[in-house]
């Protein structure tokens, strides 16, 4: 919490995590897509600039870093996945996770902007700037400790489709399809884990537990809101990108309502009759 706030009463806008674990909450996936829509257009610039911004180390990162480049054809592809590379390659992972879970923050704090707590109070916070996408490099720790966790989940599944091709003769092309739906399954379970680590402090493999948990007894109410903006996200590609002036601000918005109306989200308050 930003010390300009720190003199502020705090309290949870929207849900609360014992509703979300107890798995009581009410969700409307479609009026969470239409008050994202809606944040759009007064919330896209700061999201655009700061997906330059990524953009632009992201593209100077790769050419610092070693890429990974396996033939799925080969057999001894393993012999391609190297310590530097895959350090490198975990690197720039966690460089661009830092600057996204800037961005996922940007989202969090327009979800919650002018809402109304119980007791009538309603939530402030400072307007999103570009460069808030540097905010959680002081305190990165946690985050980093959860990429290493999908990496090394990756990692382990992806040694282990080589290994089985290698030595019981199975067509990796086969293994690919198994291993893009387990790795698809595993990332939309991992949708609030980021939230969980910046906005309500837990712990990487907690935060890990919470998401998979929430996700997973709802998986049918997540899985066509996220293919829907996956669907967007293609769409946008055959725009010449320009889709995704308005796809990337709707995403990061919605991320934050989402997390407000299962979670609930802490944020400094004014009274009710001042606002």
């Amino acid at each position: 919490m930003s010390d300009m706030w720190k003199n502020q009463q705090i309290q949870r806008i929207g849900g609360h995590p014992s509703t979300a674990l107890d798995d009581t909450y009410t969700l409307d996936t479609k009026e969470v897509l239409k008050e994202a829509w809606d944040m759009v257009r007064t919330t896209k610039a700061p999201f655009l600039m700061a997906t330059f911004i990524i953009y632009v180390i992201a593209l100077a990162s790769s050419f610092v870093f070693p890429a990974l480049d396996i033939d799925v054809n080969d057999p001894n592809a393993l012999d391609a996945i190297t310590l530097p590379v895959v350090l490198g390659q975990f690197a720039l992972q966690v460089i661009t996770a830092i600057l996204f879970a800037g961005m996922i923050s940007m989202g969090l704090r327009n979800a919650v902007r002018g809402q109304r707590a119980e007791n009538g109070a309603r939530a402030i916070a400072p307007n999103n700037t570009p460069m808030m996408v540097f905010e959680h490099f002081p305190t990165a720790w946690p985050l980093v400790v959860f990429e290493l966790i999908k990496a090394v989940a990756v990692l382990a599944l992806a040694a282990l489709g080589l290994l089985l091709a290698n030595n019981l003769g199975v067509s990796l092309n086969a293994l690919m399809f198994l291993w893009i739906f387990i790795a698809m399954t595993f990332s939309l379970g991992l949708i609030f884990s980021v939230q969980l680590i910046i906005q309500d402090k837990l712990s990487p493999v907690k935060a890990i537990r919470v998401s998979l948990t929430v996700v997973f007894r709802r998986f049918f109410t997540f899985l066509p809101l996220y293919a829907f903006m996956t669907l967007l996200a293609v769409a946008s590609v055959f725009t010449f990108f320009i889709g995704f002036i308005w796809v990337i601000p709707l995403f990061f918005n919605m991320k934050g309502i989402l997390y407000r109306e299962i979670f609930g989200i802490e944020a400094p308050v004014t009274n009710g009759e001042d606002s």
